[in-house]
């Protein structure tokens, strides 16, 4: 039997992958492909809790269940016998799984071990996505989530792209050749679509399959990031329905998708992250993405006249809330503003590029 494994890494279209090979369960059946979507409360992190790095926090949605991290270890066991378990019933020849957690678990070789008990051949896809868009995509994330100030934000002085070790770890535990990593842009996966791509992974290494994209986790322009910072300083909890269904109409808003999208423009920043993350941009283009394109983050010594880099976190954040606020120009306030108490049904969902 084999296993293949989706390790994300986070903001990689990993929710997109998910939603796709849920809703096409039945159909991946029919041609010879079980997906294993994992156990409520928190499916994605069922088989990834028992492995995560030491003292990490239960997220809030599953310590309502689990308070403790030993707690969601001890669940985190009972899916994975209940997983095994099924596996030897349905003795399926192929087998995906998909977590964007799987990509910073604390003990990778453990967890490859524990699949081998269960399989004869492991494989593992990973996506690496450009620092620069993956610091964006993040801190869009934040926002979303209700991050309140730009001081519980992450600037580029305290983000870490650390995907160098977590890559390697699967490449040597699995080996080179049971190792998929793709570069997560529009114009390096298929059809520029992250479930196609992955899709086509899985075809060329295991069984071939084809299931509809559906879109999730949608991005949303500059504009409606830098609102939402501001609006959640009135302390609405991100899961308010209210606020919830406001960031539906963003999404479904296409004045409002027609606005700039989130891009980190001040060049004292993006020097910042160029500076450093150049290091492991080069290690993971030489070791994983030769024939694709190259990560492009490098070393950025040449700033225009006048701009020096931050060493500090409040002069770093500055900059921040500049850059951010700068999206809310006149027209896009009034674009936002617009779709904000706008009412309307959701669009149809349909095939997710690249946020």
């Amino acid at each position: 039997m084999h296993v293949i494994v989706h390790i994300g890494s986070y903001k990689t279209g990993s929710t997109a992958i998910q939603a796709s090979l849920d809703a096409g369960r039945d159909t991946l059946l029919e041609q010879g492909c079980y997906y294993y979507p994992g156990e409520k409360p928190a499916r994605v992190q069922s088989l990834s809790m028992l492995y995560a790095r030491g003292g990490k926090a239960p997220s809030e949605g599953l310590r309502q269940f689990y308070p403790t991290i030993d707690e969601t270890r001890l669940w985190s066991e009972q899916c994975w016998q209940n997983f095994e378990a099924d596996i030897r019933a349905r003795k399926p020849a192929l087998t995906v799984i998909s977590s964007e957690h799987l990509s910073d678990i604390s003990d990778i070789p453990l967890f490859i071990a524990r699949l081998r008990q269960t399989f004869d051949r492991v494989s593992v896809i990973g996506y690496l996505r450009e620092p620069l868009d993956l610091y964006c995509s993040s801190l869009q994330q934040k926002i979303r989530g209700g991050g309140r100030a730009l001081s519980e934000i992450n600037s580029p002085l305290s983000y870490n792209y650390r995907l160098r070790r977590f890559f390697k770890q699967y490449r040597d535990a699995v080996g080179a050749e049971n190792f998929i990593v793709r570069k997560y842009s529009r114009t390096n996966l298929k059809d520029g679509d992250a479930v196609q791509d992955f899709l086509a992974q899985v075809s060329a290494i295991g069984t071939p399959v084809s299931v509809p994209s559906v879109r999730a986790n949608e991005a949303v322009p500059g504009a409606a990031v830098a609102w939402l910072l501001t609006l959640n300083e009135t302390g609405l909890s991100a899961k308010d329905p209210q606020r919830m269904a406001i960031i539906q109409r963003f999404q479904n808003s296409d004045a409002v998708q027609a606005l700039p999208k989130l891009k980190l423009t001040d060049p004292a920043l993006i020097a910042i992250i160029k500076n450093n993350t150049h290091g492991q941009c080069a290690w993971l283009n030489k070791t994983f993405l030769k024939g694709q394109e190259p990560l492009q983050a490098g070393l950025d010594d040449d700033l225009p006249e006048g701009v020096s880099v931050p060493e500090k976190e409040g002069e770093a954040r500055a900059l921040m809330r500049n850059w951010l606020l700068g999206y809310l120009t006149s027209e896009a306030t009034r674009t936002i503003a617009d779709a904000a108490i706008a009412k309307g049904r959701r669009k149809p969902d349909t095939a997710l590029a690249v946020q």
